[in-house]
């Protein structure tokens, strides 16, 4: 269950850790600073062999984040005055084996002596004042630190990591959701270090991957299929030409008499135009049948592609790509079109004729 937050008192002994740290936080919070200012020192940790009150579990939940439990530390504020002093408010604790507990330090040792060298005095009051502490413009709380993320706020942030999402993209995002209601601005340093970590989650440190791309390129081409790449004066891959082995059986059956593109700008982090190729075969059913990738759609890179694809064997980069013919009535302004409608997608050769025979029937058109 969720452990019971309350006031903080010195001499108060904690049974549960989660409940201490819960505790002292709320107290902190609760004054109206940021959460990044409140800090957190670990003086001492159990041993893994020590016995403790809660069984042989040695690790907690802070923040997002899994560490080992304190045996003795302390929660201050970060703040610093104008003449470099820090600001008093501070919680101390330590573990009292005799109370299976931890108690809030009150600036006296557990015998009694004042003035302990480890803890100052028990102290709940700010040397500084709280208000416009880490404040933007506008009024608006600055997020400039990971800890004043919320738990909806880093989840968003990683949603939009996924889809490859910019800065200012994340920036426009995160204001409309949260900061209008809440009056909170966000950082661009910290957006960034978000969505590197986000990324490097997701994808891992090799996000572009293009060992494994040309990896895959060539087990495509050994195992039937077609992988081409266009690369740049500038060492730049600009256009790819791909193709399965599957992919390559329907052009040749179906996609040698008609097929589809078009091409998909923006579906990619790079910018480039994805243009998948599509045909159908005789139930009515669609099939990819060839995928160019490059800097545009052009017919320069279509037809690349259909001659790599065997999707128009008439075609010849000499002849004109756009000009006007009809064709039984239907005006057709490209010449990879033309060519397609030029036969009948019932042949009696190619890889599917039997399956299609069985399918349909001889007599069948």
């Amino acid at each position: 269950g969720q452990p019971d937050v309350g006031k903080v008192k010195a001499d108060e002994i904690f049974h549960c850790p989660q409940s201490l740290v819960a505790s002292i936080e709320a107290q902190f919070l609760s004054t109206g600073m940021n959460p990044s200012s409140l800090k957190r020192k670990t003086k001492e940790t159990f041993k893994a062999d020590e016995t403790t009150p809660w069984g042989k579990d040695k690790t907690m939940e802070y923040r997002r984040k899994e560490i080992p439990i304190p045996k003795r530390g302390k929660f201050h504020c970060v703040h610093k005055t104008a003449d470099g002093k820090c600001c008093t408010y501070n919680v101390a604790f330590s573990f009292m084996k005799q109370r299976n507990g931890f108690k809030i330090l009150n600036g006296r040792r557990p015998d009694g002596a004042e003035e302990s060298s480890y803890n100052t005095n028990f102290c709940l009051e700010h040397s500084h004042p709280i208000e416009g502490v880490c404040a933007g413009v506008d009024e608006c709380f600055l997020v400039s630190k990971q800890d004043d993320l919320t738990l909806e706020e880093v989840e968003f942030i990683r949603t939009l990591a996924e889809v490859h999402c910019t800065i200012p993209q994340v920036k426009d995002g995160l204001r409309h959701r949260f900061g209008k209601e809440k009056k909170r601005a966000y950082s661009s340093v910290l957006i960034n270090n978000q969505l590197s970590a986000a990324k490097d989650e997701i994808f891992g440190k090799d996000r572009h991957r293009m060992k494994e791309l040309t990896e895959h390129g060539v087990w495509t081409t050994k195992n039937g299929g077609v992988w081409e790449m266009d690369i740049s004066d500038f060492c730049e891959l600009i256009g790819i030409r791909y193709q399965s082995s599957f992919m390559r059986q329907m052009a040749m059956q179906y996609g040698a008499y008609f097929f589809t593109c078009d091409g998909t700008y923006g579906v990619n982090m790079y910018r480039l135009t994805t243009c998948p190729m599509v045909t159908v075969d005789c139930l009515g059913m669609s099939h990819c049948c060839g995928v160019t990738i490059g800097l545009s759609e052009n017919s320069a890179d279509i037809i690349k592609g259909c001659k790599a694809f065997l999707l128009s064997s008439l075609l010849d980069e000499s002849e004109e790509v756009n000009f006007n013919e009809n064709v039984d009535g239907v005006v057709i302004k490209n010449h990879v079109i033309k060519n397609s409608c030029k036969g009948t997608i019932f042949t009696d050769n190619g890889p599917f004729c039997g399956p299609t025979v069985l399918a349909i029937g001889k007599d069948h058109g």
